[in-house]
């Protein structure tokens, strides 16, 4: 790779590391609301998603520091969370979204909107009371992100000689 298309390369993954950094904070603060909501509303098993949440943002974060540092686990953790913001669907009484940072999507099926841009975070999972029909959404922000993580690879580390005796951590290439 020529110099430029590193620069690119570096830039482009600490834009998604930016995403997935700042996507935490707005999820966990999100989530931590929601939670202190259902505990007001004495609704203790309303809790279980948005804690479950919390942890998959504060993952999020962790990886995207990874990432912004160019640590190899943040490359993979990054291509993995991304693909889980790809698909959102309903099913009868089941419903998926995920999403951090920002979220474009395209709906099919039983939907308000066909189209939806969203800043921010969420982690929906409900099951329903009643049937909510059948949609299938794609969002083509997490899958453009996806496709850009999976073109490039993470820079290679090197051990210098002395450092390894010395058992010092890894030079990351640039």
């Amino acid at each position: 790779m020529n110099g430029k298309t590193k620069n690119n390369v570096r830039s482009g993954a600490r834009i998604i590391s930016f995403l997935l950094v700042v996507g935490g904070i707005l999820g966990i603060l999100a989530a931590v609301s929601l939670a202190i909501g259902f505990m007001h509303q004495h609704r203790l098993y309303g809790v279980i998603v948005p804690v479950a949440s919390i942890a998959v943002f504060a993952w999020g974060m962790l990886k995207g520091v990874d990432l912004w540092r160019g640590k190899p686990t943040g490359y993979r953790w990054a291509r993995i969370l991304f693909a889980l913001q790809i698909p959102a669907f309903s099913v009868a009484r089941f419903s998926y979204e995920f999403s951090t940072g920002v979220s474009g999507r395209i709906l099919f099926g039983h939907s308000n909107r066909r189209f939806g841009a969203d800043i921010g975070s969420s982690l929906n999972l409900l099951v329903s009371p009643d049937p909510q029909g059948c949609m299938l959404g794609i969002n083509i922000v997490a899958l453009i992100v996806l496709a850009f993580l999976l073109k490039i690879s993470p820079p290679k580390t090197v051990l210098e000689p002395r450092a390894a005796a010395l058992g010092s951590r890894p030079i990351i290439e640039t």
